[in-house]
């Protein structure tokens, strides 16, 4: 299907909605088949926050996989936290796991969204194509937990404002997955990002998200506006 074609899917045994087939392909071969988002809980019923829900993917895995988890899932785009919304319903889980229609940041305030109708919207400076959006402070949820085991975050830029504004909550985290975004023309950041993971005591390793090019030195290529896309898993030896 060509992108930005909206359909569904028999997922085991459900039917989930979609808006993107392609992104919607690849996240269900990521966090399904493949299962980048297990991990090790540390207590009896595991607190999740996932932070950049998309379509509830994330969530129903973490549900599924950890019965007992207290899932919260965030996401801030309108039209796709519906689909969220149904996915979650459609697997039983809409009183199970607690949806928050806002996006992850430093504060709670309201900010400029670029709903991009996928996987790829992001907050921005304001224009006439962005829509304003509620935001919360993540660390917020953080400050209410002694332990954490899972907080992911897939906030396609975001990171860059809100990981070291939760440093100092980091410790009580038992396993992190931060999805960091690199625009073309914009500094970049990735060096400081690993440098708070490591001062949290974690060990990380690097995986490339999408492949942007074959041959990155000689073809200077973009993706969604990103020339590059780094997934950083991290945890606790």
């Amino acid at each position: 299907m060509p992108r930005h074609t909206q359909g569904t899917d028999l997922l085991g045994g459900h039917t989930v909605c979609f808006n993107d087939a392609a992104a919607y392909l690849q996240q269900r071969n990521e966090i399904f088949y493949r299962g980048i988002y297990h991990f090790k809980p540390v207590q009896a019923q595991p607190r999740v926050l996932d932070c950049g829900g998309n379509l509830g993917l994330s969530a129903i895995f973490f549900r599924q996989q950890y019965p007992s988890a207290r899932v919260t899932v965030f996401e801030p785009d309108p039209a796709i936290a519906d689909i969220c919304a149904h996915n979650l319903a459609a697997f039983g889980y809409q009183d199970d796991v607690e949806l928050v229609r806002k996006a992850v940041w430093t504060h709670d305030t309201t900010l400029h969204f670029d709903a991009k109708g996928a996987a790829a919207g992001r907050v921005v400076e304001g224009n006439a194509a962005t829509v304003e959006v509620p935001a919360t402070a993540l660390r917020s949820y953080l400050e209410r937990e002694a332990v954490v085991d899972m907080v992911k975050i897939d906030i396609e830029g975001a990171e860059h404002a809100v990981l070291p504004a939760i440093a100092d909550q980091l410790h009580k985290v038992a396993n992190l997955f931060v999805e960091y975004h690199s625009f073309a023309g914009q500094a970049q950041n990735l060096a400081g990002l690993l440098q708070i993971i490591t001062q949290a005591g974690f060990r990380y390793y690097l995986e490339t998200e999408v492949k942007i090019a074959d041959a990155p030195l000689r073809d200077k290529l973009e993706f969604e506006g990103m020339d590059a896309a780094v997934m950083i898993f991290c945890y606790r030896v």
